[in-house]
């Protein structure tokens, strides 16, 4: 049921993203030690826009770009994650 809702919220974010951005490339970045759930969820979330977007190209990858915009997926448990979410804590659990 966890993961369902996660899966469902990270679809209602990315899908705006895609449908806001103008980029044709779209990487989908999770970490090289990412749980398995975090994969399953990247492949499920690429899939499901590929279906919605076919003009975008998502793309699994490890390393976020440089420049630009990208879907990053993972728990605060990985660098890429907590860099980019800030100092402070959750003040809820992670879902």
């Amino acid at each position: 049921m966890m993961k369902i809702r996660l899966q469902a919220a990270l679809l209602l974010v990315a899908s705006a993203f895609v449908a806001a951005s103008a980029y044709a490339y779209v990487p989908v970045v999770i970490a090289p030690d990412a749980p398995s759930a975090v994969s399953l969820a990247a492949e499920d979330l690429s899939r499901c826009l590929k279906q919605i977007y076919p003009q975008e190209t998502l793309v699994l990858t490890h390393a976020l770009p440089k420049t630009g915009m990208a879907i990053l997926m993972g728990t605060l448990a990985d660098q890429q994650v907590r860099t980019r979410a800030g100092k402070a804590p959750p003040t809820v659990p992670e879902s």
